[in-house]
């Protein structure tokens, strides 16, 4: 175990990269722009990438709250919402390409619903990440007393 938690330090990226799919999702609905439509497809494919890092790292790190027990189930909690995002995620990316792996122009409906439902699950995610860290202080190290 790391002194200072990778997990928290990598998670800004998938969030991000979530979030803007959506918000590229409605510039695209409102101009009809291709680009954003591709970068929508660039930032949901980016989000999974660096999702799956963070949660590798995110897992290597659950044993900073084995035996705690109300830490447990905040960490089993923040996982179960950010994993399914990334499920739910893949599913759109799936449907987000063509056959040769392109971005299908115009998107499916359905695709957008899902970029939305990602976003609100890795906000509502990353909301019991937060309270480990900054309400319970999962990770954080107590500086020692100032020496004199």
């Amino acid at each position: 175990m790391t002194r200072h938690p990778i997990h928290p330090m990598l998670v800004h990226f998938p969030l991000a990269a979530w979030v803007f799919t959506a918000a590229c999702d409605v510039a695209w609905l409102v101009t009809g722009t291709p680009f954003f439509s591709h970068m929508a497809t660039f930032l949901c494919l980016a989000g999974l990438a660096a999702g799956g890092l963070a949660a590798m790292f995110g897992a290597m790190d659950l044993q900073r709250v084995k035996g705690q027990k109300q830490l447990e189930r905040i960490a089993v909690i923040h996982a179960s919402l950010m994993g399914s995002a990334w499920l739910i995620s893949l599913v759109a990316m799936i449907l987000r390409i063509d056959d040769l792996f392109l971005t299908r122009i115009p998107e499916p409906g359905l695709v957008i619903v899902l970029d939305f439902v990602v976003a609100s699950l890795v906000l509502v995610g990353a909301f019991f990440g937060g309270e480990m860290v900054y309400r319970h202080g999962v990770g954080v190290t107590k500086d020692p007393a100032p020496k004199a």
